[in-house]
């Protein structure tokens, strides 16, 4: 079973050259819209800050660029694009409609508030924002591609929730078992994992492979015992195969930050390999945060948790932020459904 984390694309709207000849005071065009010196330069201060990812920095900075220039949606998408960095989703949704109310054409702006809305759980106004994308894309582009593949992806959710019984406030195991039981069996305890190196990789970095290791050890004390994992030096033989890719054929889908896929039989799962991407499709780095939380999510479906949470706070909802600066951590349902689903999966054999 693969994840479906989206990624979100960025437009950093760089200053031009200062245009005196517009007013007394002297102005600054970025994009199509026309700010004071002033609002430029906190503007630029906010582009700095985010480039040295100090995003609530960043926030501070575009608020200011906004208050003194409301009127143009170029600095609105600058604040939502940090905002939903910060994890601020519902804020991220009132800048981009701002920003679309001036400029529907932008599709920045609508990449940045579809994955905005996925993380509110609003499928179908985040459907609506990626159609958006595809439509203001160009044909051929890998864009426009990404986008299709986020719209079928989500579409593909929203008609497996639909079909689901009300959530349960104390686990999400019906959203993750719709397809059935697909665990390891107990006598394979503890599963055998295998890290492959990823330092010739871009963007890998030495701490990837502990943030890994430590995934694997958050889920095993999560389960309370159900699932444990031992590593081992080779792939061959291992249960659990764990590589560095950024090479996107490699991937189901292309914007993906990571997937996992099982082999299973009737007894159980035989076999799971984990593919995590070490930079964004479009080559921006991953913070340690981001990739702790891909790791997670990715566990989790190596180790049975098909499907998606319908709560954003759990490591298995479909959607992360891979420039996320808050640690990821496995919430209290995300701990009960792991232990639900192997209590189910031994309680199953017992019976046959």
């Amino acid at each position: 079973m693969r994840a479906s984390i989206l990624v979100v694309f960025f437009a950093w709207l760089l200053l031009s050259t200062a245009c005196p000849g517009l007013a007394q005071e002297s102005m600054v065009k970025v994009g199509n819209s026309v700010i004071s010196e002033e609002a430029a330069k906190f503007v630029e201060r906010g582009t700095q800050l985010s480039s040295k990812q100090d995003y609530e920095g960043a926030v501070k900075a575009f608020r200011e660029a906004v208050k003194l220039a409301p009127e143009a949606p170029e600095l609105h998408v600058n604040l939502a694009s940090v905002l939903y960095r910060t994890g601020k989703f519902a804020e991220t949704v009132s800048e981009c409609n701002k920003a679309i109310n001036v400029n529907p054409k932008d599709p920045f702006v609508w990449s940045i508030a579809g994955p905005a809305y996925q993380m509110l759980g609003q499928l179908e106004q985040a459907i609506g924002a990626y159609k958006r994308c595809v439509e203001l894309s160009p044909p051929q582009s890998a864009d426009r591609k990404r986008y299709l593949e986020a719209v079928h992806g989500m579409e593909s959710e929203l008609k497996s929730r639909q079909s689901l019984p009300p959530g349960n406030p104390n686990n999400y195991l019906a959203e993750v078992t719709w397809d059935g039981v697909h665990c390891w069996a107990k006598d394979k305890m503890p599963l055998k994992v295998f890290l492959a190196d990823g330092k010739s990789l871009a963007g890998f970095r030495p701490e990837f492979d502990q943030v890994m290791r430590n995934s694997f050890g958050e889920w095993a004390a999560a389960s309370n015992g159900k699932v444990a994992f031992t590593f081992v030096p080779s792939k061959q033989n291992s249960d659990i195969a764990c590589t560095w890719s950024n090479d996107r054929s490699k991937f189901v889908q292309s914007g993906e930050a990571g997937q996992s896929i099982q082999t299973t039989c009737a007894d159980g799962v035989l076999h799971a390999d984990i593919v995590i991407a070490c930079k964004t499709p479009d080559g921006q780095s991953i913070t340690t945060e981001g990739m702790h939380g891909t790791c997670l999510h990715e566990i989790g479906h190596a180790i049975g948790l098909h499907g998606h949470s319908r709560q954003a706070d759990d490591i298995m909802f479909n959607s992360d932020v891979l420039f996320r600066t808050t640690t990821a951590t496995l919430t209290k349902r995300d701990a009960a459904t792991i232990q639900a689903l192997y209590e189910l999966k031994f309680l199953e054999r017992k019976q046959k």
